[in-house]
């Protein structure tokens, strides 16, 4: 079995930039298990029709030209739209705060990291152009 490496301040990003998401749009997030393989579903007015998987990065958005998402992650979300949800990768970058609703023209590599010494962590991976997000928020983010 894989370790976690999700931490408590990995799941307080995360609920952040859901709530800038949800303000924005007039909704509410309800967590996800983690089987589901996302990470909340959005209910606006009784109704759950948006499937959205975050993540948290400690760089700005236009550091790299692609955004890199594993495909496993990426098939996951979209699986989602299969079920007659809409599947939504939001990203919050330390500058900006966008999404893109999958799935979406991408390429596909080879990538990951290497910092924590996991071989598990290379894997394939989806680049997503970085012009392909829809900004929600550049402030206060």
């Amino acid at each position: 079995m894989r370790p976690m490496y999700q931490q408590a301040h990995d799941l307080v990003n995360e609920r952040s930039a859901l709530a800038k998401f949800c303000a924005r749009i007039g909704c509410e997030a309800v967590k996800l298990p983690m089987e589901a393989r996302a990470d909340s579903m959005l209910v606006r007015n009784g109704a759950a029709k948006v499937v959205v998987e975050v993540k948290t990065r400690r760089n700005e958005r236009l550091k790299y030209p692609t955004y890199m998402v594993s495909q496993d992650k990426y098939v996951a979300l979209c699986e989602w739209g299969t079920k007659g949800f809409m599947p939504i990768l939001l990203v919050q970058w330390t500058d900006t705060l966008g999404y893109v609703h999958v799935p979406v023209e991408h390429k596909v590599s080879v990538g990951g990291r290497y910092d924590r010494g996991d071989p598990k962590d290379i894997e394939n991976v989806v680049l997503i152009n970085i012009d392909a997000f829809n900004i929600v928020d550049t402030t206060d983010v």
